[in-house]
């Protein structure tokens, strides 16, 4: 879907509260009628020029009632517009995962707190479909862009991939697969800007999570789907590397890596055909760069970069820097702009938006003063129970606000602390904040790794395990695995491990088997029947 967005300006007032139901005229468009420009949608936007549309919704620029600001609205279209997206033998179903991947879509966006990455305003129902009012950015597609300007100066092309992984690496904190990265899905504004947008079917890679999707399908875009993508696989982070690396690929190269020939799709080639090896005989491309982009196109995942990150640290030192002259010919809109004048740059999170508070981070007042030692057991068993009842939340958040000062008065070692911190790490585990759960469960294992007493021993070992899980959402399952199966043959070995941590054994393997490990967890999990 290609979508020209505008200038960037909220309206969060409005979105606040529902307005009564009025039109150009006064009132909404009619039901079942299809949107026009004039109409009001849910009371609250008025559509002014369609901007771009697909197979699922169109996106709008619509004036709030309220304001006389704008939003880029996405609407979803009404049932009967639906056609393939809707299986006739399992419609409801169908449609309700659609409204339900529409729905996360913002909650998703929501969450998202950057500067490439288009902000949500609000979202709501009208007529039945359900839509999304969302910042508006004033540029064009890099569609387009290359379409006009290519081939690119490397430090033009360079410019523009690591804004886009930028966003990506924010999307992949939570994490969250974008699943559709193209050039289509990337927008450049007037000032050099790169915005990363659509995210309607982006999948959050928690265990547990949803996919919502239609029978029979497979979301994403032929020419920029990973292998594992296109069968259907398990998704990780890496399947964005891997659409990363075409657009890559198309930014040096002025084309794509593959190109559908006689008795040859898209699809097979990107299953099938050699990584393209034509950058690596490109002079104007460094050696680097184009093993790392051969690197993010291999077919199998665990053959591509870790993260992002590493992918951020081999680009960026070719970009250009303050006072460096501009490309020529120079493009317009222009990517280096930001960087060769940081001053026009709106870099990181961006004001206008309540900032997500990790689980793990402190909320209490507890931090500078002193606790009794009742006081950490009472917020610990609360903590507890709330967690094993109704998930993550104020006792949780208590909890995490006790943490360092616990630490510092009863000492790190200690069965309580001990017992806190991994309670404090589970939270966030399950609340989806892994990063930090990661840290926490490892500077556990670390802080108990000497220890001999039975209980800690056990404390320590689940922290293991805990770290080990926390790999799985950013695609780590190898790393995963050989955690884990390092921990099982601990426990092993113990003439009687405790409960929980034969539980969380257990747990993990499940994910693990899952994942395509199922022989080798079957294996090494059969250490265990005797316990």
């Amino acid at each position: 879907m290609v979508f020209e967005w505008r200038v960037p300006i909220g309206c969060d007032r409005c979105c606040a509260e529902r307005l009564p139901g009025r039109s150009a005229s006064g009132s909404d468009a009619p039901e079942g009628r299809a949107l026009l420009a004039g109409d009001v949608v849910d009371g609250r936007y008025r559509l002014t020029a369609l901007l771009g549309k697909g197979g699922v919704a169109r996106v709008w620029r619509a004036c709030c009632v309220d304001t006389g600001r704008d939003v880029a609205l996405k609407v979803m279209r009404p049932e009967a517009e639906l056609g393939d997206w809707i299986d006739p033998a399992h419609p409801l179903e169908d449609l309700r995962a659609l409204h339900d991947r529409f729905r996360r879509e913002g909650g998703l966006l929501g969450t998202l707190d950057h500067a490439g990455i288009p902000r949500l305003y609000g979202q709501g129902m009208h007529q039945d479909s359900p839509y999304l009012a969302m910042q508006l950015v004033d540029g064009e597609s890099l569609r387009r862009f290359l379409e006009r300007w290519r081939p690119l100066p490397l430090q033009v092309a360079v410019a523009v991939a690591v804004q886009v992984g930028e966003a990506l690496a924010c999307a992949h904190e939570i994490p969250v697969v974008h699943r559709d990265l193209k050039p289509d899905n990337v927008i450049i504004d007037a000032q050099g800007l790169v915005h990363l947008v659509d995210f309607g079917i982006a999948l959050p890679t928690r265990p547990g999570a949803a996919r919502y999707t239609s029978h029979g399908a497979t979301p994403g875009s032929a020419g920029y789907m990973a292998p594992e993508q296109i069968l259907g696989n398990l998704i990780t982070p890496r399947a964005d590397l891997y659409a990363f690396g075409c657009v890559l690929y198309e930014l040096l190269t002025g084309g794509r890596p593959f190109v559908p020939e006689a008795g040859r799709n898209l699809y097979d080639l990107h299953l099938n055909a050699p990584v393209p090896t034509a950058l690596l005989h490109a002079g104007t491309v460094p050696d680097r760069i184009a093993l790392l982009t051969e690197g993010l196109l291999a077919k199998e995942e665990r053959d591509r970069p870790f993260d992002i990150g590493v992918v951020l640290d081999v680009l960026r030192p070719y970009l250009p820097v303050r006072g460096d002259r501009a490309p020529f010919p120079v493009p317009d809109p222009d990517p280096t702009r930001v960087y060769r004048e940081p001053e026009t740059r709106v870099s990181g999170p961006r004001g206008g938006r309540p900032e997500a508070v990790p689980a793990v981070q402190a909320r209490s007042h507890r931090s500078d003063e002193w606790l009794a030692e009742e006081e950490v057991e009472a917020a610990r068993d609360a903590a507890r129970a709330e967690l094993e009842t109704e998930g993550p939340g104020a006792c949780c958040d208590l909890l995490a606000g006790m943490l360092d000062s616990a630490r510092s008065q009863f000492g790190p070692r200690t069965e309580l602390v001990a017992d806190v911190q991994l309670l404090c790490a589970d939270a966030a585990r399950v609340a989806g904040d892994y990063r930090s759960a990661a840290e926490l469960f490892v500077g556990l294992a670390r802080a108990l790794e000497r220890s001999s007493a039975p209980f800690l021993r056990g404390i320590m070992l689940q922290a293991r395990l805990g770290a080990a899980e926390c790999r799985i959402p950013f695609g780590a399952t190898e790393e995963a695995f050989a955690r884990w199966s390092a921990v099982v043959e601990e426990v092993a070995g113990l003439v009687e491990p405790s409960d929980a941590v034969l539980e969380r054994c257990r747990e993990v393997a499940v994910e693990l088997h899952e994942l395509g490990h199922g022989a080798e967890v079957d294996t090494i999990l059969a250490k265990l029947d005797p316990l």
